[in-house]
């Protein structure tokens, strides 16, 4: 199944070793991987990345020769916070896309207990179209973690943090808040395209 790798780390120093480390990535993945800085906290940098499956990231890659060279020379700065590998296939529809034009991209992780995920899935389904319609036309896209149960993540695009705070205001958060019924927890982090490698 294919997967999108969003990892989060941790930097002290964002160097010219990160960037080759993910020009590496992407060309053994075969496959778009971008690199985004946290506006909260900007010693927090997120991967983005596509791989076949969890199997190819975790036991190919990430044990391979040419990362354990790359990892090495990067680990006095950096630090690995979390990783998820998300399904965007099973969950999405043809119009949802990772928000790559957006200034601004909101990264939402939201925890959701075994009991609630058809809750949740069936809201979510049926208010996503006040968040992709506020404001106008933006890109958004979703999915279930692969290898952390329960765990959604989603990724929708903003001009600014601003507008997406103007959302959590607006009639249509109304609608599209019936989600947080089905949270355990979520965390909302906003982000800006660094650089992506095709």
């Amino acid at each position: 199944m294919p997967v999108t790798e969003l990892a989060c780390l941790r930097n002290a120093a964002l160097s010219i070793k990160l960037r080759a480390g993910v020009e590496e990535q992407a060309k053994y993945s075969n496959a778009k991987t971008s690199v985004l800085s946290q506006i909260e906290d900007p010693s927090y940098i997120y991967i983005l990345g596509k791989w076949d499956s969890v199997a190819q990231h975790m036991e190919e890659w990430v044990p391979s020769q040419r990362n354990q060279e790359i990892m090495a020379g990067l680990s006095e700065d950096l630090e690995l916070a979390w990783i998820r590998h998300v399904d965007l296939a099973s969950d999405s529809v043809d119009d949802e896309r990772i928000p790559y034009s957006a200034p601004v991209v909101a990264i939402g992780r939201y925890t959701v207990a075994a009991e609630n995920i058809g809750g949740f899935g069936s809201t979510f389904a049926e208010t996503k179209h006040h968040l992709k319609g506020f404001g106008g036309r933006r890109d958004i896209s979703g999915g279930w973690c692969a290898d952390r149960d329960g765990q959604f993540i989603l990724f929708s695009g903003w001009e600014a943090v601003e507008e997406h705070y103007s959302f959590a205001q607006s009639e249509g958060f109304k609608e599209f808040g019936r989600i947080r019924d089905y949270l355990e927890e979520f965390e909302i982090k906003h982000a800006r395209w660094e650089f992506t490698l095709d």
